[in-house]
């Protein structure tokens, strides 16, 4: 390696994560163009797209993506698509059977849609940048990384990123060396995709990294098990990249203005998409200006 790199990390966030794409247009008008992209939970499923799309316009295959990841908005019931939500999401997940057999299943929805998803928009024979996933050892609890530098990736490595219990099943997925892991999400391991991309590239071959934070550290105090459970995922999910950032010279942080929290992740409602994506791109050109 003989070039500086530069670094783009996108964390979770669920339905919120559909800010990256605004990001990402914001950041190629400006000129910034990634070679390496580190992520885990759902920021792996839009970085997996972003290195393997199947066109010629990133911006575009995003766009796309998060078109069939939408559910129809009803604006006279703003809060029915999310509830609608725990019936299932054709492009990614169906409730797994009959309720009563709850205490004996390892997860709630079956993920094989959000498998065939990936399919269609990712051609992982043509992964460029450079993709890093971070998942974790659900039996060690240790971090398992998947770099397509050192391996073939497949559907299965982005699935076990961002495989967040009980939600979704824990998915099976090969290292480097040859090794199985049983993965669930990444974030549930305490790194950040920044944190882990310098472990494999050294700081000082790093002219800039890119870190979108969707999830603000500091929060109310809870007042309900909606808002613990909300409370929760943003703690789980704000990005902890800032040690890692320390050692760089220069990092481009990338927060939203208005931040929703975690009460949004499940809120896929297509006009619900395309505010967000707005605002990744309107919160990014401001960045990039200041």
């Amino acid at each position: 390696m003989t070039e500086r790199q530069t670094i783009l990390c996108l964390q979770g966030g669920g339905a919120l994560a559909a800010y990256h794409v605004g990001v990402v247009r914001a950041l190629r008008e400006a000129g910034v163009v990634p070679t390496v992209v580190a992520a885990t939970s759902t920021g792996a499923l839009n970085a997996a797209v972003l290195c393997g799309h199947r066109a010629n316009d990133p911006v575009a295959a995003l766009e796309a993506f998060w078109r069939d990841l939408g559910r129809p908005s009803w604006p006279f019931a703003p809060t029915l698509t999310t509830a609608l939500g725990a019936f299932g999401n054709p492009a990614m997940y169906v409730p797994r059977g009959a309720w009563f057999g709850l205490a004996n299943w390892d997860s709630l929805y079956d993920t094989a849609p959000l498998a065939r998803t990936l399919a269609r928009h990712v051609d992982f024979e043509r992964l460029e940048p450079r993709l890093i996933l971070t998942a974790t050892d659900l039996e060690t609890g240790g971090v398992v990384v998947f770099d397509s530098a050192t391996q073939d990736l497949a559907g299965s490595h982005v699935l076990g990123a961002s495989a967040l219990p009980p939600t979704f099943p824990a998915v099976a997925a090969e290292t480097e060396a040859g090794e199985v892991h049983r993965c669930w999400d990444g974030s549930l391991a305490g790194v950040s995709p920044l944190e882990v991309a310098l472990a494999r590239i050294p700081p000082e071959m790093v002219e800039l990294a890119v870190v979108v934070d969707l999830f603000p550290q500091r929060g109310g105090v809870p007042t309900s098990m909606g808002e613990v459970g909300g409370r929760m995922l943003e703690l789980l999910s704000a990005d902890r990249s800032a040690a890692a950032a320390a050692r760089l010279e220069r990092t481009l942080w990338i927060r939203p203005e208005r931040p929703e929290g975690a009460t949004g992740a499940a809120d896929f409602a297509s006009s619900a998409v395309r505010r967000r994506e707005e605002a990744g791109y309107a919160d990014t050109r401001a960045a990039l200006a200041g």
